[in-house]
């Protein structure tokens, strides 16, 4: 009888300590559209392109949406600790708007969140 409690009570623990993240990411409307991540031509171009490209690094990658001065605004982010580069931040057609003649923080983003990540993405985000 203990021998049965025991196999029951560890498959319970496998089966909610799992690591699959395929669950969907959560969007928020924007921009004029209610999914982002699937109405905006030039943002599901991107996805798809890291998808199909993947690669060792692409797990250090995830896309933010946020709000810059009321307006609504894309990061494509990269956590990777041997990576420095400036972080693309694009308004609501697809067009960046920092480059080194104009910087914008990324603390100056609010209401950030993660809108497309890796199903093993490696970084631990605090937004």
């Amino acid at each position: 009888m203990k021998t049965v409690l025991a196999t029951i009570v560890i498959f319970f623990l496998l089966a909610a300590c799992s690591n699959d993240d395929n669950t969907p990411i959560e969007t928020n409307a924007a921009c004029g559209v209610d999914n982002p991540t699937a109405q905006l031509t030039w943002l599901r171009t991107e996805i798809e392109r890291r998808e199909q490209d993947g690669g060792s690094a692409l797990r250090y990658c995830y896309i933010l949406q946020g709000e810059l001065a009321g307006a609504t605004v894309f990061v494509y982010e990269d956590c990777n600790p041997l990576v420095n580069k400036i972080i693309p931040i694009l308004d609501c057609e697809g067009v960046q708007l920092n480059n080194q003649e104009n910087p914008i923080g990324l603390n100056t983003i609010e209401n950030r969140k993660i809108i497309w990540k890796t199903s093993d993405f490696a970084c631990n985000v605090n937004l």
